[in-house]
Formats: C-alpha cells, structure tokens, sequence
C-alpha cells in the first residue's frame, strides 16, 4: 500500500510543479534610488500640460497685437517752423541753449572733503558744539558744495562755448576771473643767466676757496682761546677799578700777542702762496683783500670770549 501511494503522491507534486510558475527573486538593487526612477517619480503631466496651455495664449495674444497694430494709422510728424518764421538769431540762441545744456549735464567731479576738511578746522570749536550749530554746519557744507558745482558748470560754459549776442540769453554771471600773469619766458634767459653768474663769481670773493681755509683756521684756533680770564680776579675778592684795568689789559695784551704769533702768521702764510690769488683779477685786488680783512675780524671777535 505504501509503494503505489507513495507514487500517486509523487505524480501530483509533478503535475503541481508543472503548472506554477517559476518563483522569480528580486532584483539586489530594488530599494536603491536610481536616476531613472527619480526622473519618472517627479514627472508629473500637468505641467506639461500647463506649459503647452502658456505657450498657446501667448501666441494668440501676439497675434491680437500685431492685428491691432496694423489697424492704426501712424502718427504724422510734428510740423517745421516755416523759415520766415525762424531767423538766424532764433536759431543761434536755441542752438547755444542746447549745447549748453549737453555741457552742464556732463559729470562734474565735486569738491574734496579735504578741502572742506581744512574750512572746518578754521572755525572755532566753541562754534561747533551744540546739536542745532552741527545742524548748521552741514547746511553750510551742502550750501558750499552746492555753490562749487554750480561754479564748476559756469567755468566750463563759460570755457567751452561762446556766447551769441542774443538779447534774450540769461546772463550767466559775467566773464571768467583772469588768470594771474606769470613770468615771461618768451625772451632767451641763458644768455643774462651766464652772464650774472659770472657777475657773482667775479664779485663774490667769499665762495672763494682760499676762504674756507682761512675759516676752518680761524674755527681752530679760536674754538679754546680765551680773551680775559676772570675766574683769578673774582678769587681776589673786591679791588678797585685800577687794578682790575691793568689786570685785564695785560691779559689783553698776552692774548694778542699770542694770536699774532700763532694764527697770525699762519693767515699770513696762507695769503702768501700761489694757490691763494688764483682767478682773482689785479682790479679786484682790493675788494678781495676787504673781505678777507671782514672775515678775519668777525672770526677773532665772535670765537673769542670771556670766561
């Protein structure tokens, strides 16, 4: 009994596996958001239908308008002036109102705050404070660069363009301020320029070098000398006028001597040499020789001092 059930059992799940259908796996990827699938998940017909819904009432209202358009009838041109009408004058003063209003609406670069900078530094600060005087302030600084465009626009009408004499043109203020007059350059300059250098060379002995010499002597020998010294008459104490006289005139007479033997001679030295005269005219002998006389005066008069 077990044998032909057990083959009548075998013969069904057969006849069963024939008729389903195989099972079918998912795919590995199936929750995966793929560009394909996002693409058709966000697809959505009505607006596409409402694009091509737009696109259709516009070009029916192009059509509406270019019918309408068609329609009208154009405009005619503003009638001319009959020339008799028009002189020449009328035409010159309309054509000088034009021109200057093309000047006066070209920029214009306004003023510098440094320069309304430096106007507020000339006021007082007691001027300043207080809310209503700050107010103020700023009214006059609007004012001031108010002013200063309005001058800008005159100069460049007034540079640019040539009034006509047309008696009906506003007045525009009056002609431009002149110019300061500078020097005269039209004439050659080197010619004088040559010759008063020469002047000066030839006259002015004190760029001489020999001078600077006699200076830079002067300056060492002069730097640590001493005319009088009164330290030794002030340890005597008091003492009547005519010791003091003879003690200050033979240390007078020590120190002159002292620079006759020393620097003297050495200026004498200088003067004597070639080098000394050299470029100094015989007529110019004299002046020469007064400034070095000046020279040598100032020189033991201002190093010399007491102590």
């Amino acid at each position: 009994m077990s044998d032909p059930n057990k083959a009548a059992i075998a013969a069904e799940k057969e006849a069963l596996n024939l008729k389903l259908p195989p099972i079918v796996h998912p795919p590995k990827n199936i929750g995966v958001d793929t560009p394909t699938q996002s693409k058709l998940l966000k697809y959505r017909r009505s607006k596409e239908q409402r694009k091509t819904i737009n696109q259709l009432v516009i070009e029916g209202a192009k059509k509406k308008l270019d019918k309408t358009l068609s329609k009208r009838t154009p405009l005619s041109p503003e009638p001319d002036d009959p020339p008799i009408m028009t002189s020449e004058i009328k035409k010159k003063g309309l054509n000088y109102i034009y021109m200057k209003q093309c000047v006066e609406s070209s920029p214009i670069v306004p003023i510098q705050q440094e320069w309304l900078d430096h106007m507020l530094m000339l006021v007082p600060e007691s001027l300043k404070q207080g809310k209503k005087r700050e107010e103020l302030l700023q009214s006059l600084i609007s004012e001031v660069s108010s002013d200063f465009e309005k001058s800008t626009k005159r100069y460049l009408v007034k540079s640019v363009l040539v009034k006509p004499p047309v008696n009906w043109l506003e007045d525009d203020g009056g002609p431009l301020p002149e110019f300061p007059v500078g020097q005269d350059y039209s004439n050659p300059w080197h010619c004088s320029y040559v010759q008063a250098r020469s002047q000066i060379l030839s006259n002015l002995h004190i760029v001489h070098p020999i001078m600077k010499m006699l200076l830079d002597l002067g300056y060492k020998t002069f730097a640590n000398t001493l005319l009088l010294d009164l330290t030794g008459i002030r340890a005597k104490g008091p003492i009547d006028c005519e010791s003091l006289k003879n003690d200050l005139s033979i240390q007078a007479r020590k120190a002159e001597e002292k620079i006759m033997n020393t620097w003297y001679t050495k200026v004498i030295n200088l003067f004597t040499k070639k080098e000394a005269l050299e470029g100094i005219k015989p007529e110019k002998l004299d002046s020469f020789y007064n400034c070095v006389s000046t020279l040598m005066s100032n020189q033991s008069i201002g190093k010399s001092v007491l102590r």
